[in-house]
């Protein structure tokens, strides 16, 4: 079982605005990480005709943005302007995109693993990273439903737990 470690924590309070930097961030179920703009609503995909699973929490692997940089030759930026909110060191973009209808132990917590997540225009303009979308596409992250919650801190190991495959469950969202 490959295991990763959260490397950062970010939240940001509401759609657009700077994210935060957190050591230490509580999951809640089927809500969202405290504080950040999805648990308050205040997301850009936080509309009421787009409630689905999945929007709780997104996961992006350091090491798959990392390489892909380099072998595209794209300047490199901060991982926190991909607005992921949990970033982790150790693990594969692939081994993270695995995931996808599995469920993850993360720290104390279990989320379930719907989607892969793609980067959009609007990032690219915002990090100034021309190519930034056709770069990142297959290594931009996840989107995960928290279904146990609890605390979780910078170093908390992350994996894959064994034998929760769930394709049924699998929810690709409306966006």
């Amino acid at each position: 079982m490959k295991e990763g470690k959260i490397k950062a924590i970010y939240i940001a309070h509401k759609a657009a605005a700077s994210v935060e930097s957190l050591k230490t961030a509580k999951l809640i179920p089927g809500v969202g990480i405290e504080g950040d703009r999805y648990a308050l609503q205040t997301g850009t995909y936080s509309a009421k005709f787009m409630n689905e699973p999945g929007k709780d929490l997104t996961m992006v692997s350091a090491d798959g943005v990392e390489e892909a940089i380099a072998r595209t030759g794209m300047e490199p930026f901060s991982m926190g302007d991909l607005r992921r909110n949990i970033v982790i060191r150790g693990l594969s973009a692939k081994a993270l995109n695995d995931m996808v209808g599995h469920e993850v132990s993360i720290g104390k917590s279990r989320l379930f693993v719907h989607r892969r997540t793609v980067p959009c225009k609007y990032r690219e303009a915002q990090c100034k990273r021309p190519g930034l979308m056709n770069n990142l596409w297959g290594v931009c992250g996840v989107n995960c439903e928290i279904l146990q919650g609890g605390e979780i801190r910078v170093g908390d190991a992350v994996f894959m737990m064994p034998n929760t495959h769930q394709p049924d469950r699998v929810d690709i969202g409306t966006k």
